[in-house]
Parts: structure tokens; C-alpha cells; sequence
């Protein structure tokens, strides 16, 4: 069997003993959620939860053009428009998010329909517009980019803090790396 086919079946079994079937999955990661994932950026985009391509190999893609349903139901109850996206459209939009960025966590889906519904990825005007939707995940996409960009500049930071902390601590000063190398060479020669 192949590296990745193991890899894969065994990040199935994760998902599934962690979050449990399909449904449950879906209950978990409900739209409610999209406030902590805004809250919690950095878990948001660096955590564990599971990826798009991910979650269409532990649960089906039928499972997930569900759960995506689900959050643009919530989207369309927040808009208020009288248009809004038919079942079709939404099937199709969630195929254009499993084919396109089958790599964004389930966590950084909540948070592209939180940052959509606070205006930051554009705006809509009298319908949920499946076009304008997939338009904004470029924007998302750019915008993601930055913050990962920000949290790993932190996250080197952090460890070079803590390098230099260590090498304080259990570093030596030129002078006693001589001397010992000097007492190496010396207890070699005899």
C-alpha cells in the first residue's frame, strides 16, 4: 500500500474516533463555531482539525457538500436577502471549495463565513451570490497567507528566544570551550 494511502487511512481514523461520523462532525463544527474560530486565529489556521480533502476521504463527499450546506443555510439566514442560494448552487459551491482548496481546515472554513459575514471579504447585494462566494475565497486565500506568515514569524521568534535562553543556561563562554578542549588534547597526547 502506498506512503500516502496509509497516511491517509490512518488520518481517517483519527477524524472518526475524534469527531465521530459524519453527523456528528457536522455538529461539532456547526456555524455557531465560526465566532471561536474567529477568536482563535492561530488554532484556527495552525490546529488539528481535519482538511477538506480530509474530511472527503474519512466521510464522502456527499458528507460534506452537507456540512457546507449547512453553513451557507446559516449565510443566507444572516444575509436576509429574498434570493437566496438554491440547493444546486450550494452543492456547486462546495465543489468548487473541495476541488480548489482541498488543503483549508474545517476550522478555516468557519472563519472564511465568519470574516464574510463581518464585510471583510466584500459584500452582497440582494442575493447570496454562489460567483461572489468563490470570489471571496481568493481574498480569504490572500489574507491567510499573511496571518500564516505572521504566526510562523512568531513562532521563530519564540524559538530563538528560547534558544538563547538555553544556551545561557547550559551554554560555556569561548574561554572554557578552549580550556576543555585544551584539557581534551592534553589527557589524548598522554
Amino acid at each position: 500500500m502506498p506512503e500516502k494511502q496509509v497516511w491517509l487511512d490512518k488520518r481517517k481514523d483519527e477524524i472518526i474516533a475524534i469527531h465521530g461520523d459524519a453527523k456528528e462532525f457536522a455538529l461539532r463544527f456547526n456555524p455557531d463555531i465560526q465566532v471561536s474560530c474567529a477568536l482563535n486565529l492561530e488554532k484556527s489556521l495552525t490546529g488539528n482539525a481535519p482538511t477538506l480533502r480530509q474530511l472527503e476521504y474519512a466521510y464522502g463527499v456527499k458528507s460534506i457538500r452537507a456540512w457546507f450546506s449547512i453553513q451557507l443555510e446559516n449565510l443566507n439566514k444572516f444575509v436576509g436577502v429574498a434570493n437566496k442560494m438554491t440547493v444546486e448552487q450550494m452543492q456547486m459551491l462546495a465543489d468548487i471549495f473541495i476541488v480548489k482548496v482541498p488543503y483549508l481546515k474545517a476550522s478555516e472554513i468557519l472563519l472564511f463565513f465568519h470574516k464574510f459575514k463581518s464585510g471583510d471579504l466584500g459584500e452582497l447585494y440582494g442575493s447570496v451570490d454562489p460567483l461572489k462566494l468563490s470570489t471571496s475565497l481568493n481574498e480569504f486565500l490572500k489574507w491567510r497567507s499573511f496571518e500564516l506568515d505572521k504566526v510562523y514569524q512568531r513562532q521563530r521568534e519564540e524559538k530563538r528566544r528560547i534558544d538563547i535562553e538555553n544556551s545561557k543556561i547550559n551554554g560555556i563562554t569561548r574561554e572554557e570551550y578552549e580550556e576543555k578542549k585544551a584539557k581534551a588534547n592534553n589527557h589524548d597526547n598522554n
